[in-house]
């Protein structure tokens, strides 16, 4: 059985950080991703909320002019922020 080296097995297409300034790089790249995926989601929920809460406000005509109940107002209206 022939020994290797753990780098022998990786190809040139993969870069690897070895220093602890290129792995905190790496890291605050990550973060960065993250927080940005949580603010599209929060901008998201806070634009549902909104929506929701016009919609409550519409009267009984304007819903019988396009087609929704006030049942159906209330069940889409009470739903939590994150449900879509």
């Amino acid at each position: 059985m022939i020994r290797q080296n753990c780098t022998d097995t990786i190809t040139e297409s993969v870069t690897m950080s070895l220093t602890w300034r290129d792995w905190l790089k790496d890291g605050k790249r990550l973060v960065a991703a993250d927080v940005m995926r949580t603010w599209s989601l929060i901008k998201v929920w806070d634009k549902r909320a909104r929506q929701r809460h016009e919609l409550k406000g519409l009267s009984d005509h304007t819903l019988n002019d396009i087609g929704v109940s006030r049942e159906d107002v209330d069940r889409e209206a009470y739903k939590p922020f994150w449900k879509d």
